[in-house]
């Protein structure tokens, strides 16, 4: 997604964020958000109770949704809004969405949707585990499913996708604590540079990563480094300031900026072996 459309969204639907960055760049403030946006057909949302159950008896997945989870549910940092169509228009147009991975038939899908069932979790206190990563898929999928949902749109990584693309999501991620389920990186254009930006470390109260400015032909091998980088930070639960991973058979060393906050550079190196 473009900067003037992830600036729109953020001013016109009451994103956090925007404040989510701006909070990060203090450097003695900690934050970790994740918010889901599921379009519904209606104008109400599931009874909690019936949420509540779908997520644990009635889990379609498998997946282990216990009282460790659940105690979220009534933890105040996690919110439930709903946005109706009527009162909020803009935050239902198309062209909002062009850049976050949507192809014709899901931003065509908003035409049918009348309200918006937010679900963010946010959190300024370090968090002590990683519950939250599995319970907010899950409780988006169960609005899904209660609401015969239209799209779910992941604010944090801008990411849109229809209910099956969503389902298989869940399916395909065995481990929502792990990076993969959370963290995507950007390949952005710069005119005759480029850099790599991952979107989704803040959902573990870590600060994003952008790679220092590369040829653009170096997107493949780029993207691939940061996203080891990211993955290695993500598992230790901290940035550090510096990591060594591999990639296509080669190590490379990872510096990053002595600046706290959210962007941090990162600058690669290849490791020359004799």
């Amino acid at each position: 997604m473009t900067p003037g459309i992830a600036i729109l969204i953020g001013v016109i639907a009451g994103l956090v964020i925007g404040r989510l960055f701006a909070i990060l760049r203090k450097k003695e403030r900690y934050l970790a958000a994740c918010e889901y946006w599921v379009y519904l057909p209606d104008e109400v949302l599931p009874e909690q109770d019936a949420v509540l159950h779908s997520m644990v008896a009635a889990n379609p997945y498998g997946k282990k949704i216990g009282k460790r989870e659940g105690l979220i549910f009534s933890d105040i940092r996690m919110h439930t809004s709903l946005i109706l169509k009527s009162k909020n228009p803009h935050v239902f147009r198309p062209d909002l969405f062009t850049d976050a991975q949507a192809d014709r038939d899901s931003l065509a899908a908003l035409a049918q949707a009348k309200s918006i069932a937010k679900l963010r979790y946010l959190s300024e206190v370090p968090l002590l585990d990683n519950r939250h990563l599995l319970f907010l898929p899950h409780l988006a999928d169960a609005y899904v499913r209660l609401g015969n949902a239209v799209l779910i749109y992941d604010a944090v990584t801008e990411t849109l996708l229809t209910p099956a693309q969503f389902s298989a999501f869940i399916k395909e991620n065995e481990n929502l604590e792990e990076t993969d389920a959370h963290v995507r990186v950007n390949w952005v254009r710069t005119g005759d540079d480029a850099y790599a930006a991952t979107k989704g470390m803040i959902k573990k109260g870590l600060p994003e990563l952008n790679t220092a400015p590369v040829r653009n032909d170096n997107q493949l091998l780029v993207t691939a480094v940061l996203t080891a980088v990211a993955g290695s930070f993500w598992r230790d639960g901290k940035v550090g300031t510096d990591v060594t991973v591999q990639c296509f058979g080669d190590d490379f060393h990872a510096t990053l900026t002595a600046a706290k906050g959210t962007p941090r550079q990162v600058h690669l190196k290849r490791i020359q072996t004799s």
